[in-house]
């Protein structure tokens, strides 16, 4: 995957940041969506909220559906209230929450002995259904798909 420039992290954390906060405010997603430069782009997803140092979402799309800016929109809005494994996001959990974006690259298979914890995400498929393991959180047995991913946070 290609790297980001400094002011593109920040652009996408700045939007994930946002879309948090203007859902949780105002149940309702920002516009405009951003189109232009990193926002282009199409790859899949993953926002990721924690609260004092405890996960209260994570919801991603594993394969590009929409443009950049439009998926980090849709991801954060659906970690901060629609996970659920969590209750509903609150206007101070959302001041107060660290905001992770991860970019995941194209899948590619890959052997269970290559797979690196840490540094791999794992899609598991069982006929129709696909799962995702985030990439500190990859165990397997047998074969398995990987994705390499960039995490930004603040």
């Amino acid at each position: 995957m290609q790297s980001l420039s400094e002011a593109e992290r920040q652009a996408i954390l700045e939007l994930a940041r946002r879309a948090v906060l203007e859902a949780v405010y105002h149940n309702r997603a920002v516009e405009p969506i951003p189109q232009q430069g990193v926002f282009e782009r199409r790859c899949g997803v993953f926002v990721t909220l924690h609260v004092r140092q405890k996960l209260h979402g994570c919801i991603g799309m594993i394969e590009p559906r929409a443009n950049l800016g439009e998926a980090i929109i849709k991801c954060a809005i659906s970690a901060a209230l629609e996970d659920p494994r969590f209750s509903r996001m609150r206007p101070e959990e959302a001041e107060e929450a660290k905001v992770e974006v991860s970019l995941l690259s194209p899948v590619e298979r890959i052997a269970v002995e290559e797979i690196e914890i840490g540094k791999h995400g794992l899609v598991v498929e069982n006929g129709l259904k696909k799962k995702a393991r985030a990439r500190d959180a990859a165990r397997a047995k047998n074969g398995a798909w990987t994705r390499a991913s960039y995490s930004i946070s603040a």
